[in-house]
């Protein structure tokens, strides 16, 4: 996907509309946590919940699926198990759906080979139909410029900035939060890819390059799919923005790791750091500068 034309994911940060499909009432799941921080938040969008096995989450009425939410759904936010999904994908492809984000893991980092066949088929099926997918196996985004929260986080904990950051691997928001509160810094936008099975930290490196609002890119990344691309992006961002990289699966059990987490092939690390200095990166010696 080397190509010049520029790609609109505006309704990943910033959508008008959004469904949380297995929004729940269970303290501490995944459908509980993300409900919470967007009604946290004040999100302004068009907020639906799905769950057919609930009337209300956190006192907002709740619909037993996709096709029974009324009007536009621009964004779908999925947190139910992984065997479920291809029901929920053919509803958002009924719906109009323009973007999935699939926190649900049980994909490529557990089924090997078998779960990365069932991503490209999600990823084809999805692109078929004009729906682009982020994950699956993610702790979520943000966007606090836009009192957007879909991640496991507590909104009233995290503290913006003109800096964004772009996870593909496990570290994940809680860590990230945690780490960055600890030293008294923000972010203003998160991407976590996870699996990438459509989108890559590569996608929204070059949309944050076009981010007004970001003036400083971070990327913890463990693979990449498509080097050129990345240095084809990366140069022309850098010299208006720094862009600092960690390469995570330095070591061999590093590597082991890269893999459970998010089915990546991590591969050498002096290749990597070849290719982030072709294309102006910063690259820290560890993740904690």
């Amino acid at each position: 996907m080397d190509t010049e034309e520029s790609q609109d994911l505006s309704f990943f940060l910033d959508p008008k509309s959004v469904a949380l499909v297995g929004a729940s009432n269970r303290f501490g799941s995944w459908g509980y946590r993300i409900a919470k921080a967007l009604l946290e938040i004040g999100y302004k969008g068009a907020l639906r919940f799905v769950n057919p096995n609930a009337q209300e989450v956190l006192g907002i009425k709740t619909y037993p699926g996709l096709g029974q939410v009324p009007g536009e759904v621009e964004l779908a936010v999925v947190v139910i198990p992984a065997e479920r999904i291809w029901g929920i994908l053919e509803a958002c492809v009924e719906k109009g759906v323009k973007g999935i984000i699939i926190i649900s893991s049980g994909f490529g980092e557990a089924l090997g080979a078998e779960g990365k066949r069932i991503e490209e088929e999600m990823a084809l099926f999805c692109k078929m139909n004009g729906i682009r997918i982020i994950g699956p196996n993610v702790s979520g985004i943000y966007n606090l410029h836009r009192n957007f929260n879909v991640t496991g986080e507590p909104s009233g904990i995290l503290r913006s900035s003109h800096m964004s950051f772009i996870c593909q691997g496990g570290f994940a928001i809680h860590d990230i939060v945690n780490r960055g509160r600890s030293k008294g810094i923000g972010l203003g936008k998160f991407v976590h890819t996870g699996n990438e099975a459509d989108l890559q930290s590569t996608d929204f490196l070059e949309v944050l390059g076009k981010d007004p609002e970001t003036e400083v890119i971070l990327v913890y990344m463990e693979g990449i799919k498509e080097p050129r691309r990345f240095l084809k992006i990366a140069r022309r961002i850098a010299p208006q923005k720094p862009i600092l990289v960690y390469k995570g699966g330095r070591t061999r059990a590093g590597n082991r790791a890269v893999a459970s987490h998010t089915g990546a092939l991590a591969g050498n690390i002096d290749t990597y750091h070849a290719l982030f200095k072709q294309a102006g990166c910063i690259m820290p010696s560890n993740f904690e500068t």
